[in-house]
């Protein structure tokens, strides 16, 4: 997926959101592109004499002006960033279907977190979908047993104390060259995607209403409740508690 690098973007909505399950029904081309990442579900889409389906994990592109079919087969839900640019067309296909990355759908999630809470932080916004535009542009290397491995440890383990020192040794590798080379496949420093793994999970728990900020801030690794709150808003853009009062 080659998105235009000159390209700019003028406007941007970004929205979480569940979908049911319909018939083939037509939308006509609209003025803005839209770039979907499905969290579960499964959909269908006819672009002239072209079918494609879109499944939990596939990112979806069409462009602005394009009109299509669409059926959902499955029920789910899914991230949706719909924008305007100059030029208006910023890739030449009429629609992309391609499996993501954890990096690329925490992007999805921060912005349309962001944009939900706090729509006037444009510039967050225009950021982090620039940098969905890199990521994306990037080719696509095999993943590395090892940093694979040392990704599952963090997202199952993200609750306990964790070291990029333990992460490297498990691998085998220098702090340095593990270091460069988590960055390399997943696009974040080990302690950056560590942030991210964490503060993902505590936005879940902010959603449910079952625990309070200071259980929060402990399940999910944190050391005190202000470094959690700091971290929290560094990269959402609203506290703990304002999140859970949105939610």
């Amino acid at each position: 997926m080659v998105f235009d690098k000159n390209a700019v973007v003028t406007e941007l909505w970004a929205y979480k959101f569940d979908y049911k399950k319909h018939n083939m029904q037509y939308v006509a081309g609209r003025e803005f592109n839209s770039l979907s990442l499905r969290i579960s579900g499964k959909a269908a889409f006819e672009v002239g004499q072209h079918a494609y389906t879109a499944k939990a994990n596939d990112i979806t592109f069409m462009p602005a002006g394009v009109g299509y079919r669409t059926r959902v087969d499955e029920s789910g839900s899914m991230y949706l960033i719909q924008f305007k640019t100059q030029p208006v067309r910023i890739y030449n296909g009429p629609i992309i279907s391609c499996v993501t990355n954890p990096e690329i759908a925490a992007a999805f999630s921060e912005l349309c977190d962001i944009y939900s809470s706090d729509g006037e932080n444009r510039y967050k916004c225009m950021s982090l979908i620039y940098s969905l535009f890199d990521m994306m542009n990037r080719p696509v290397h095999p993943i590395p047993k090892r940093m694979r491995v040392a990704k599952s440890f963090i997202d199952n383990n993200f609750s306990s104390p964790i070291s990029v020192a333990s992460l490297a040794k498990d691998a085998e590798l220098s702090e340095v060259y593990f270091r460069n080379e988590f960055k390399k496949y997943f696009s974040k420093s080990p302690l950056a995607y560590l942030k991210t793994v964490r503060v993902n999970n505590a936005k879940q728990l902010l959603r449910s209403g079952n625990c309070t900020i200071s259980e929060i801030a402990v399940m999910c690794g944190f050391e005190s409740i202000s470094y959690f709150s700091y971290e929290f808003k560094r990269m959402t853009g609203i506290s703990p508690t304002e999140y859970k009062n949105k939610n």
